[in-house]
This record gives C-alpha cells, structure tokens and sequence, in this order.
C-alpha cells in the first residue's frame, strides 16, 4: 500500500486517528514522524516554516501539500483513494449530510470549547493572516470569509470589546467588510459590537466544565515559578498564588501569566482558606524548616477540607521516600507525615518522587562540586546510581499531573540515572576539561556523619540534611526503580545530565539554580 503524506502529532491523538482511518479505507498509509515530542518537535524553525500555529496534527503530502487542519487532512485523505465516494458521499444529499455530521463530531462532541479556550491565539494567526489582506483567502469573498466571519460573530457580541478591537485592528476591519457586504448583510443582520466585556474568559471556562484553578502555595521559589510557567500549555487553567513577600515576585510575570496573589505568613488560616477557596488543586512549594513544612502544609490540607478541594499535591519533590524504614533520618520527614495527613483528612495527595534536582546536584547545596577546581566530592565508591531530574522536567510532569484530573496516588518521574563515575565522563567529554574527583568515605561514613551532625543540633537542617539527602539517593534504597510513570505523559521529554551540560556553560552549572522562574 502506498502512503499519501506523512503527519506529524502526539500518540492516540482522535484528530489523526480519523485521518489514519480514512486512509486505511482507501486502502492506503499515512506515516507518522517516529520520536515526535509535544512542546519540542512542533516549536522547532524547520516545523513553524510550514506551520506557523504549532500545533498538531499537520500533514505534508509526498508531492508536498502542506496542512494544518485535520478536518482538511481527513478530507485529502478520504479523497486519495477508491473509497472517496463512499467516504465523502456520491450526490450533493449525501455530501451535505456527511459533513453535517463531520461538524457536529468536531463542535458539538470532540472539543466544543476549543476555540473558547484558545481565542487569543486564534486572532494573533487570524491578524497575522490578514496583515496587508482585504480577504482572508484571496482578493475576493469566499466561503471562508463567511465562515469565520460567522464563527466570530457571538465574539464580537459578547467578548471582543473596544479595547481588543483595537488589539486586533485587522480582524475588526475584515469583520466589518465581511458582513457589512451588500450581498451577505442580510445574514448577519447589523453591527451588534459589545463595548466593555461583561463577561471574563475564566467564567466561560467554568461554565463550560473546561477551567482547571490552581492554587500554588510558595510562589516566590523557583520550583513554583517553573510550574507556573509550565502551566500555560494548559488551555484554561488559571493560577492563585499564595506567599508571604508578593513584592519579590515579577510584576510583569504576574501580569503575563495571569496571577492572582493572596499574602500572608504560612499559618495565617484566614489567609489560607482565602488562597484555598475556589481552586481544584493546591501545589505546595515550601522548602523550609520542619515547622513551615509540617505544620504550614497541614493548615493547607485543613483547609482543602474546609473547602471541598479535591487534590494536594504535596511539597515532596524527593527520594521514593515510601521505601525509607521508619525512625532512619532523613531530612524530608514532612513528606511521610503529610502523606498520612492527607488520608486522615480525605483530601487526594499527588505525590511527585523525582530523585534529586540537577541545578542542585551542581549547586553548592550538596557541597559536591568545586566549580574553582572543579572537583567532585563524593562518598562511597563513586559507582552509585543517581535518580536525578531537573527543576524544568519535574514542573512540566507536575503541570501534567495537576491538569490531569484523575490523576492521584505516588507517581515517580525521572530524567537521569547515573553515576558520579559517569558524570565525570560526561562533564569531560563535553567540556573539553579534566574533572577531578575526591573521596571522603563511605556510604556509612556520610550517614555516620550525619547523624552526628543532627544529634549535635538538630534545627541546623543545612549542616546535616544535604548529606543525609545524599546519602538516601545514593545507597538505593530510596531508589525511583524502574516502574516509572514517565510513560504515562509521552508528550513530556525529560532533560538527562547530557543534556543539561550541553545546554550549560561550564562555568554556569553551579548557579543554573539562581537563573530559574520567573
């Protein structure tokens, strides 16, 4: 069988499997790209030279015909074969009656609200479109002017208000010549433009099922910043932040993605319940001491409760920590009693396991790596295996499981497993330099050393909580394994230790932490 074209999009994808069915009709193949990655292969200058929105699925013919819509991609591919008759209709009557149901399929079940969602999008390529352009198309009228211009039409009544018909000038322009049109005006009756919005986009959502709010608690951390940011893939989901200095936070961010602020100290409860109130899951970012994460995220699931809030996702971000036998020491322990917190409480917990972060590995919060000699320290015999992930990675599987509403339970995600041994390798292949490495013990001297450090005092975290986090990423028994729920977001390409250098200066890897967020 021969292939019409090759298409480009995520696994089980509805849109691309009637294309692909279509063409299995016609006794034919469509290839799809191997290794597409959503959010990498579709922002690359090589896929936006053909198609300029990004988004998937598009199609390129073997004589080179470029698509971008999968109702225009079905419709090539229906129409590449013997079937065609059969696929689109053979008289007029069943032309009409096929693509009556094909609309339906698209607008009344698949994604009603799609457009909702991604209307501003949708006017910067219509804008872009009609840059220097009378019609959309071509110099003259045609059924796609109309059918636009119609699909606008509850837009300029309801939503699109004086000051976004300035935003979009073009559109506006185009809009008005379409239907002002002698021979079509009578379809669309006379201007009918809304001055000021009554309405905002977050309720349409809502009343639509569509909107997901989400409640970020430690907003000036990088971490959370990073999921922030990693959110706006998400169309209709809107963010609450929840902090205790606003006036750290980037104003022109805040602005940008859309972020509402509450302030307050972590165990003020009024405060809370305010943040809390109307989200659908709460992410806690803390990173402090026992009492900000014992106590400070126990008020936020308190006030889940309160609330009715479904789901918490908890600030564990750690070792698989399920697997460290009680009374051992380590520096996370929030995370365990959380966990049984959120079960006694009947909030759903979202647990994220990522091993260590890779911006801190290289930081000097482990004090293994001395960017001035560039020298590694490191216990044991330097052959350990590391589950390691960076702050990026660990956001974009964060923003997928909040976004994914059925999503509860421990799910372990990693981007790198990998020795100090190798990372030496790594570094010096790479970098073109030698890297030296010094050893300080063994494992149960790290752990000895530790816990002498913690018995001494134990409210000094920093003197003894980076070995002891050490120590559980490195002795495997606090290890991902390799049941991993990566798989489960294939549209998601974890960054590995190569790539991280790769995309590093070497003389940057130790402050990649401070370049983060916002």
């Amino acid at each position: 069988m021969s292939s019409i074209g090759t298409i480009w999009t995520y696994p089980f994808n509805p849109r691309a499997m009637k294309v692909e069915a279509a063409t299995a009709v016609n006794g034919r193949t469509v290839d799809f790209v191997p290794n597409f990655a959503m959010g990498n292969t579709n922002k690359t200058p090589e896929f936006l030279a053909s198609f300029p929105m990004g988004r998937v699925p598009t199609f390129k013919s073997t004589c080179g015909l470029a698509l971008f819509e999968s109702d225009a991609i079905a419709q090539y591919a229906a129409e590449s074969g013997p079937a065609s008759a059969q696929l689109l209709g053979a008289t007029a009557e069943e032309r009409a009656i096929i693509r009556q149901w094909i609309g339906f399929a698209d607008h009344e079940l698949f994604e009603p609200l799609t457009t909702l969602i991604l209307w501003r999008f949708s006017l910067k390529v219509l804008e872009k479109q009609l840059y220097g352009r009378q019609y959309i198309v071509s110099e003259q009228l045609s059924l796609a002017d109309i059918s636009v211009a119609a699909g606008l039409y509850w837009g300029f009544a309801q939503v699109i208000d004086q000051d976004l018909r300035a935003e979009y000038s073009q559109t506006t322009e185009w809009h008005l010549r379409v239907v002002q049109d002698g021979r079509i005006k009578s379809a669309f009756g006379e201007k009918n433009f809304i001055e000021v919005r009554k309405i905002t986009e977050i309720v349409l959502l809502r009343l639509g099922g569509m909107a997901t709010v989400v409640g970020i608690a430690g907003l000036t951390g990088k971490f959370a910043q990073c999921v922030a940011k990693e959110l706006q893939a998400y169309p209709g989901t809107t963010i609450k932040g929840f902090c205790r200095s606003p006036q750290k936070l980037s104003q022109k961010a805040l602005l940008k993605y859309k972020i509402k602020v509450i302030q307050g100290e972590f165990d003020d409860e009024a405060a809370v319940q305010r943040f809390v109130r109307g989200t659908d899951i709460v992410i806690c970012c803390y990173f402090g001491d026992p009492d900000v994460m014992t106590r400070g995220q126990k008020i936020l699931v308190e006030a889940c409760a309160r609330e009715g809030v479904p789901r918490y996702l908890p600030s564990d971000f750690a070792v698989d920590y399920t697997k460290i036998p009680a009374r051992e020491l380590f520096p996370k322990e929030s995370a365990k009693i959380i966990k049984d917190y959120l079960v006694e409480k009947k909030v759903a917990g979202v647990h994220v396991l990522i091993g260590g972060l890779i911006e801190t590995f290289w930081s000097g919060f482990f004090q293994i790596y001395d960017a001035q000699t560039q020298t590694m320290a490191y216990w044991g015999t330097g052959d350990e295996k590391w589950d390691l992930t960076t702050y990026e990675t660990a956001a974009a599987y964060t923003a997928a499981l909040v976004t994914d509403k059925n999503a509860a339970g421990v799910f372990r995600f990693r981007g790198d497993c990998t020795s100090i041994s190798e990372i030496k390798e790594t570094y010096e292949t790479i970098y073109q330099s030698p890297l030296h490495l010094k050893r300080l013990g063994s494992l149960d001297d790290l752990y000895s050393t530790a816990k002498d450090r913690f018995e001494k005092d134990p409210s000094d975290a920093m003197a003894w909580g980076p070995g002891c986090f050490a120590y559980w990423c490195t002795n495997g028994v606090a290890s991902l394994g390799d049941d991993l729920d990566n798989k489960k977001y294939p549209q998601i390409v974890p960054a590995d230790m190569v790539g991280f250098l790769k995309t590093h200066k070497k003389e940057n890897i130790a402050i990649a932490d401070q370049c983060l967020g916002f």
